[in-house]
């Protein structure tokens, strides 16, 4: 089964494929190709490289947030395309999980960090043991200082450094997670997901924003 992740909830867009073997590519951008016809062109890129066609892809997993209301829109939005075109499954996976995901070789109490603008972040909490993770904090929005309290409970911090030291963390407690590695990691966790039979339906899947779009209340 091949799958294609599409991760554009991050400051970067990732585009990778994963099948039984692992993962078999997977390419990073830069923000400006949060914009659906490059998005698209992106994709079909990476597929050339990887010597694959869009025949060769059995589903299609994406990351639906939190992040950027229009990164997760225009990526889902191309993730549903794609699903409907080929006849194939969707998965959705979170995009806190993607960055645990690919520094789960850590060991600890480990917070998910990204971005939320507005001087706060999205953050999730678990608990790694260097090979696999659990979660024990659901995803929230909120600002650093949040952050910085359950730092004092044990917890390191996954994110962007350049992003976290802004904003007082300091860089010893920073693990940076690399974003060449999300599309990959998306493809390889949505690929589990669809063995499992964990799809989604593709006409009603939606982006999980945490926080409503515009406007500076949070979903707490």
């Amino acid at each position: 089964m091949m799958i294609l992740g599409i991760e554009t909830s991050d400051d970067f867009v990732g585009v990778g494929l994963a099948d039984e073997t692992g993962i078999l590519i997977s390419r990073a951008a830069d923000p400006e190709l949060r914009n659906k016809n490059l998005l698209h062109e992106f994709t079909e890129n990476t597929l050339e490289l990887a010597a694959v066609t869009f025949p060769d892809i059995n589903g299609v997993s994406v990351s639906l947030g939190p992040g950027s209301f229009t990164g997760l829109r225009v990526g889902l939005a191309a993730a549903k395309g794609i699903c409907w075109a080929r006849n194939v499954p969707l998965a959705g996976i979170p995009s806190t999980e993607v960055i645990m995901e690919s520094a789960c070789n850590v060991a600890g109490k480990l917070l998910a960090v990204k971005d939320a603008r507005r001087n706060e972040f999205y953050f999730g909490g678990f608990e790694c043991d260097g090979l696999k993770w659990v979660r024990i904090i659901p995803d929230k929005t909120g600002p650093v200082e949040d952050i910085l309290a359950l730092m004092t409970k044990g917890y390191k911090v996954v994110g962007r450094h350049i992003q976290l030291e802004k904003s007082g963390i300091s860089p010893e407690n920073i693990i940076e997670y690399n974003p060449d590695e999300l599309g990959g990691t998306v493809a390889l966790m949505g690929r589990k997901r669809l063995v499992d039979g964990q799809s989604l339906n593709v006409a009603s899947a939606a982006p999980e924003y945490l926080r409503y779009p515009g406007i500076g209340r949070s979903r707490r």
